[in-house]
């Protein structure tokens, strides 16, 4: 089951992090909010999950870490964990795509801009929706990844699918920018949007 957009979280923020904030970013945080109540020492916010990156954000810059909430707190409520973690930002010749995790881990990853590109244009060539595992083949084709078809020429998608750091640089990550810049539409069908 995919988190819904409108599950709440709560944060608190103590009065003397709140005071070194611009009052921009205050005026962000309070319009964000759900809910906001003022205690004896701190703040709380609450606020719709679909927000996480925009506080986040704001957040950022005063070296607060925004964590998912707990796996445990989730299930507590029939919910589970889905990707709604992901930053992608455009850098010159390529895209920095920020990867958060519930616990608070981040990892960066720069895809380079012709290969989100090239995936892109692989995708077009279908003139139609397309299953993701008949564009892994095509990808895997063009970028002369030639470990996933055995010696009959035969594809394997589970090998593709299995290997994440192929999957991921090649496939999900161009896929992601290419949704983010809305040049995608994905589904269980990957869709171009015209």
């Amino acid at each position: 089951m995919k988190l819904p957009l409108t599950f709440l979280f709560e944060i608190t923020i103590d009065f003397q992090t709140l005071s070194k904030m611009s009052s921009e970013d205050r005026y962000r945080l309070r319009d964000l909010a759900r809910y906001s109540d003022k205690l004896l020492q701190h703040r709380i916010y609450v606020f719709h999950l679909s927000d996480i990156n925009k506080i986040r954000n704001v957040l950022n810059k005063y070296g607060i870490k925004l964590r998912f909430p707990a796996r445990a707190e989730l299930k507590r409520y029939g919910l589970s964990y889905s990707g709604l973690s992901l930053e992608v930002e455009g850098m010159g010749d390529s895209f920095k795509i920020t990867q958060y995790f519930p616990d608070g881990r981040e990892e960066v990853h720069i895809i380079p801009q012709k290969r989100v590109w090239r995936v892109y244009y692989l995708l077009k060539e279908f003139n139609e929706p397309v299953e993701p595992a008949k564009l892994w083949e095509k990808i895997c084709k063009e970028f002369g990844i030639d470990r996933f078809f055995d010696r009959s020429g035969k594809f394997h998608k589970n090998s593709f699918f299995g290997d994440r750091r192929t999957y991921f640089d090649f496939y999900y990550f161009p896929i992601k920018v290419l949704e983010h810049i809305g040049k995608v539409r994905l589904g269980k069908k990957l869709e171009v949007i015209k």
